[in-house]
């Protein structure tokens, strides 16, 4: 190396994935398990030692999380101060890109906390890989404490695991084995709404009228184990009946929207096994299951759902789940 070569900074690098919940979103909140996978579409972060001055977040794209600039300086504080460590980190420079649509259910937040908190790691370069990992979640943690007040952490699991996971609360998520990948078409709506919001809306109907919540909370972790095993052995009619009627036990929550029902009605007019909305609800995304992958049939009913849906005006993508090889996401939003 020649005498005066400049000295290049040493960058951390992470990745994380955004998700679907196929069945269980929200019932997850209380106890209630959900399947959740993740999707080809991800987050990608760097992170540097600065010079001087306070650590700094920058993003890529226009950011749309549910409380504005403020709170993201402040779940970028709670993330970096969540480890303890044995020597301060200094002040660190984040940046975050990808293709994953902000403010719409399909996991955004937990995916620039987990891929700013493995960028974080890998630029320390303490500890082995599950140290690594233990120390994403509790940064990752911090971070969307900051959003959602008292996370599940169902988002977390999934921005870190590839594949479908069942997840319930306060349990090591574990991998549910699809007995064929599926092809799902997501819509997103033109409505945004607040996970907060939406969490404490559930909160105050379970108040309102416990009896008929803990009825239709235990369908729901009914419906998830019978859709547990739909997906385990290939039933994909029966896997697509039970997220129809997901949304419907959603909607009697008072999570689904006219624009939400229009995606799920348009998606089922147009081949669809089953749809429903997908995420928080209020708005953000609905999801609709096409078929098997590298079945022809599902690949033109997924073509149809995605053409319907644009020509309402909605945008719409394609995404393989539970397949090793379903990296990336297919079509564009």
């Amino acid at each position: 190396m020649p005498k005066h070569a400049a000295t290049v900074a040493r960058l951390g690098n992470g990745r994380a994935s955004g998700k679907l919940i196929l069945v269980g979103e929200h019932a997850v909140v209380y106890g209630a398990p959900a399947l959740v996978a993740a999707i080809g579409r991800t987050l990608t972060a760097t992170a540097e030692r600065g010079s001087d001055g306070p650590s700094t977040l920058e993003l890529d794209f226009e950011l749309c999380l549910d409380s504005g600039d403020s709170a993201m300086s402040r779940a970028f504080s709670e993330l970096l101060r969540a480890v303890s460590l044995d020597e301060p980190l200094g002040p660190i420079c984040a940046r975050v890109a990808g293709d994953l649509p902000s403010a719409a259910g399909l996991g955004f937040s937990a995916a620039a906390a987990v891929a700013v908190a493995r960028a974080l790691e890998d630029l320390r370069g303490v500890g082995n890989d599950d140290a690594r990992e233990r120390a994403v979640v509790l940064r990752a943690m911090a971070w969307e404490r900051v959003f959602h007040g008292n996370p599940s952490g169902v988002d977390v699991s999934a921005a870190m695991h590839p594949g479908v996971l069942r997840f319930v609360r306060g349990s090591p998520p574990t991998v549910v084995v699809t007995a064929k990948p599926i092809l799902v078409c997501v819509g997103i709506s033109r409505q945004r709404s607040s996970t907060m919001t939406m969490v404490d809306a559930v909160r105050a109907l379970r108040s309102s009228n416990p009896t008929r919540f803990d009825d239709e909370l235990a369908a729901i972790a009914a419906l998830v184990e019978t859709a547990e095993r739909a997906l385990r052995s290939g039933a994909l009619a029966e896997l697509g009946a039970l997220m129809s009627e997901n949304h419907a036990l959603l909607s009697a929550w008072q999570l689904s929207t006219m624009e939400l029902d229009e995606l799920c009605r348009t998606a089922l007019a147009n081949g669809a096994l089953g749809a429903k909305l997908t995420g928080k609800g209020g708005g953000g995304a609905a999801v609709a299951l096409a078929g098997a992958v590298l079945d022809r049939e599902a690949e033109t009913v997924a073509c149809q759902i995605i053409a319907a849906w644009r020509a309402l005006g909605y945008d719409g993508f394609t995404v393989p789940i539970g397949a090793a090889h379903a990296a990336r996401a297919q079509g564009s939003s």
